[in-house]
């Protein structure tokens, strides 16, 4: 076990001579976790969402989605942007994996209870993505997933807040999509957006 978040707590609890105190244990994903949850996919597309940017919206609960009946909303605090389930159901309908990324330190097993609460099927969590190791090790381990990546799926979408980027790892291109929408109608939006690309795709076939 590693100290993540909490070193001046600690040091504190240290010099006051106090010899337990409570803690939160995370896993982070590592490399081993990652090739595990590509091997059980049984699809060639995925969707890739911030957790922290795009998922959840604490500091704008207006355009966020009810929270879970209580004593669960005191379990699960945070609150999911208005549309999300909706739009992780669609894409999952439609035959691409959902991945979710966070560089909090989650717990993996908190965010998919979480999410099952909601009914969404997530198909894959890496969290603590900005955690501090050897830039070196880091570059190396970021070209190994990427590849990884690559050569399973043959479509990905990368979903921001702004803007949703199409990449065909097979083709070798891209095209990207500005998300021009208001908060009542973004996932909406989104849908939209993808639904073009499976007509075209429907199309070039």
């Amino acid at each position: 076990y590693m100290i993540l978040n909490g070193h001046h707590r600690w040091a504190a609890y240290r010099r006051l001579g106090v010899k337990r105190v409570a803690v939160s244990i995370v896993n982070l994903t590592q490399e081993t976790d990652i090739r595990k949850m590509v091997a059980m996919s049984e699809h060639d597309k995925r969707v890739t969402m911030d957790l922290d940017e795009v998922i959840f919206c604490e500091e704008d609960p207006v355009h966020a989605e009810r929270p879970l009946p209580f004593p669960l909303n005191k379990m699960y605090k945070e609150r999911l942007r208005k549309g999300i389930p909706s739009l992780l159901h669609y894409l999952s309908k439609n035959g691409y994996d959902v991945w979710l990324y966070s560089s909090g330190y989650y717990s993996k097993d908190y965010l998919s209870g979480y999410f099952k609460k909601y009914s969404v099927k997530v198909d894959g969590i890496i969290t603590g993505t900005a955690r501090k190791i050897k830039e070196k090790e880091k570059e190396e381990a970021k070209k190994q997933t990427e590849k990884l990546f690559a050569e399973h799926y043959k479509e990905t979408l990368h979903i921001d807040r702004k803007t949703l980027l199409y990449i065909n790892s097979e083709k070798g291109t891209f095209d990207d999509f500005e998300i021009e929408a208001s908060e009542e109608n973004w996932a909406k939006t989104v849908v939209g957006i993808v639904r073009r690309l499976e007509k075209r795709a429907k199309e070039n076939r």
